[in-house]
């Protein structure tokens, strides 16, 4: 047993880090306000319609902005083990995981079993990686898939492997189905590598590449031809107008491009892999990474590559980030591997001693485990157990609250549809719609509306929830 401990004790190490970092806070109540859209996706995914996602009758009936793979996924996931914060939080961490320990796999078989925990281990401590990770999202995924596309290219690459190449091209698919042109950015990422490599283009004319391109293409196609099947090519069409044309041209609308952006994020929220990552450079181009070099060139031009891609859009997300990571981390890796390998029990001992205190920090003591997201709305749910149900519709009044946090958060705890009105518009809403709750800062639109309706408050805060008196269960003091 002991000695079986010793042979994976570096895997056990990578499952130790991620089960601290990334589950001291799974049960916590709230998320950013697309945690709650995605789960409402997944949790309500119409499975007599499944290639059309929905979150609600009123917010993203048909919800046509990415494809619906990850959504299915996700819905799967929710049938099996609950909808809770925990498991849509399981459920995106999962994938984080699961990157981690391919990078380790691939990294331990190919090259160095240091480098493997060296550069896994700097993926899962990633900060902005274990805080975008506190909701799911389909990035998380996205990284997955993209890492085993780009692994497998590699792979395929040095062993001249047609069938691995189209292996590749098969993971480059399921990136194109789990965030559509997202997965795109990973053909210039392969286009690059080849023409450093080969310093021509004739690797355009090898059938290996073309194979996996056709195979990659093909699985996408699977999502567009369904929808042509039953009569909803629109729902792909209305895809291609918001994610082409209104995103990726367009912009979204934004008229200056600030091309350090993801430069100064990258400085700002993880500045330890930066120093390393530049480190390794250095010592790469004065030649002092003499092991792997082709595996660290391969990396550095994913890195280069998509982060100089990415700056040249107009719209920026931090979280487009995320798919980049592993191969980050995997640069910063090569600077201080040979060094953790020269003193290895005593790294070892420090890194033990460092989860150890985490683990105090994180779990008996609590000190992230408290309510920060929508804490108007969370003091105030703790009141819905004195309702016989929670109503089924919620109308925001003037912007009394975030629309975009509550519409997904009804959605997903309370299976909702939720409406932004302005008092006139709620008052004529009222009237054609029961089971209703209304959310306002101060009274309510009318007396009469008064009359019916009860309000629910935080003692903290001049946010009310109205609610029916009839699905009252006891008076409300």
């Amino acid at each position: 047993m002991l000695n079986r401990l010793q042979k994976y004790s570096k895997e056990l190490l990578l499952i130790c880090t991620f089960l601290i970092f990334y589950g001291h806070s799974i049960n916590l109540w709230g998320f950013f306000h697309d945690g709650y859209l995605y789960a409402a996706l997944g949790k309500n995914f119409p499975w007599d319609s499944w290639l059309i996602p929905s979150q609600s009758a009123s917010q993203f009936h048909e919800f046509s902005h990415h494809p619906p793979l990850f959504f299915i996924l996700e819905g799967v996931f929710f049938k099996l083990f609950g909808s809770s914060f925990a498991a849509a939080r399981i459920f995106g961490s999962l994938w984080v995981l699961a990157s981690a320990l391919i990078t380790f796999h691939f990294i331990k078989k190919n090259y160095n079993s240091i480098l493997a925990s060296v550069s896994s281990i700097l993926l899962l401590t990633l900060p902005s990686l274990m805080k975008k990770s506190r909701f799911p999202n389909m990035d998380q995924a996205l990284l997955f898939s993209y890492l085993t596309c780009l692994l497998i290219y590699f792979e395929a690459y040095r062993n001249r492997s047609s069938k691995t190449m189209a292996l590749s091209g098969l993971f480059w698919g399921l990136s194109l189905l789990i965030k559509g042109l997202s997965g795109v950015l990973i053909l210039p990422l392969v286009f690059i590598h080849q023409l450093m490599v080969r310093k021509s283009l004739r690797f355009l004319l090898e059938r290996e590449i073309w194979v996996a391109f056709i195979v990659g293409g093909l699985v996408f196609s699977l999502w567009p031809i369904s929808l042509f099947s039953i009569g909803r090519f629109d729902i792909f069409l209305s895809y291609l107008d918001f994610q082409l044309f209104s995103t990726a041209i367009s912009g979204r609308g934004e008229t200056e491009l600030n091309f350090f952006l993801y430069f100064f994020h990258l400085l700002k929220s993880a500045p330890h892999i930066c120093f390393l990552t530049l480190l390794s450079v250095y010592l790469f181009v004065k030649g002092r990474i003499k092991e792997f070099r082709e595996f660290y060139f391969f990396n550095l031009v994913c890195v280069v590559s998509y982060l100089l891609i990415l700056s040249c859009m107009k719209f920026k997300y931090s979280h487009y980030l995320i798919p980049i990571y592993p191969f980050l981390s995997i640069l910063a890796g090569f600077s201080v591997y040979s060094l953790v390998e020269k003193n290895l029990k005593r790294v070892t001992i420090s890194y033990v001693a460092i989860l150890i205190i985490s683990f105090v920090v994180l779990f008996p003591l609590g000190v992230t485990n408290k309510v920060k997201r929508d804490k108007e709305v969370y003091e105030i749910s703790k009141l819905f157990k004195s309702l016989e149900r929670v109503p089924r519709n919620w109308v925001i009044v003037d912007n009394s609250y975030s629309y975009w946090a509550i519409s997904g958060l009804s959605s997903y705890l309370y299976g909702a549809n939720p409406y932004n009105l302005n008092s006139d518009e709620a008052r004529k809403k009222a009237l054609s719609l029961s089971d209703t709750l209304f959310v306002t800062r101060g009274s309510l639109m009318s007396s009469e509306l008064k009359k019916s309706y009860k309000p629910l408050m935080s003692v903290e805060s001049d946010l009310k929830f109205w609610v029916p008196k009839k699905s009252l269960k006891r008076k409300i003091e």
